[in-house]
């Protein structure tokens, strides 16, 4: 059975003033139509892969505290889900890095070598979120101020 890896990216909104109280994580962009797969690029940034063995750089940080309310519900439904079931089935690996974590795996010399085909997958989310990183005009090109949270099913 193929494994999903399905998400958000998240930006952070309110003010640029950290210690702004009105702060917080708003869904930007659902990962579900990129039709991510768990294959090398999944196992090597957030070890959500079908080789157990693969350690992501990402891996097993967890649901963010401060995640956004779309994750919060999809979360939420996960629970539910899993909670009528016995047989196991649902999201695993929940885990997630920033904008500026993620590009700099990716730059790395150990990174798996980049897919041409740009119309799905890591590929395709990878030109979506510079792409609204520039339209939003984050400082930082979205660095701190954009977050990638990740799972798998399958």
């Amino acid at each position: 059975m193929p494994i999903v890896v399905d998400g958000w990216v998240e930006v952070l909104g309110g003010g640029q003033d950290p210690r702004d109280a009105e702060r917080c994580w708003d869904a930007l962009l659902s990962l579900r139509p990129f039709s991510v797969g768990a294959y090398e690029m999944s196992g090597y940034l957030f070890g959500l892969t079908k080789e157990p063995s693969v350690t992501g750089r990402f891996l097993e940080r967890g649901v963010p505290r401060d995640a956004c309310a779309a994750i919060r519900r999809d979360v939420a439904a996960n629970a539910r889900f899993m909670g009528a079931r016995a047989d196991g089935d649902g999201e695993y690996g929940h885990t997630f890095a920033t904008w500026s974590e993620v590009r700099a795996a990716i730059a790395s010399p150990d990174a798996p070598a980049a897919e041409t085909d740009l119309s799905y997958g890591w590929p395709a989310v990878f030109v979506a979120v510079t792409f609204l990183a520039s339209q939003l005009r984050l400082p930082d090109d979205g660095g701190e101020h954009l977050r990638i949270a990740v799972w798998a099913s399958s």
